[in-house]
């Protein structure tokens, strides 16, 4: 990532940045649409993150709504 991203100006020490397209797929001409559950869980997973984890979702509202969904 660049160092003069919004990501690296705002970083919470700890946190692990979740990219939209990782859990986002064009299905039926929506852009925003959650793959199957077993790529999201990898996506989440790559970053670290499991069933024990603690997570707070940071960022504009509806990438932060789809990786709560």
């Amino acid at each position: 990532l660049p160092h003069d991203s919004s990501y690296h100006h705002a970083h919470v020490p700890g946190a692990r940045l979740l990219d939209l397209g990782a859990i986002a797929r064009t299905i039926d001409g929506l852009s925003t649409e959650l793959p199957p559950e077993a790529e999201v869980r990898a996506a989440f997973e790559a970053l670290g993150i499991g069933d024990g984890s603690r997570v707070v979702l940071v960022g504009d509202p509806i990438p932060a709504m789809r990786a709560w969904a």
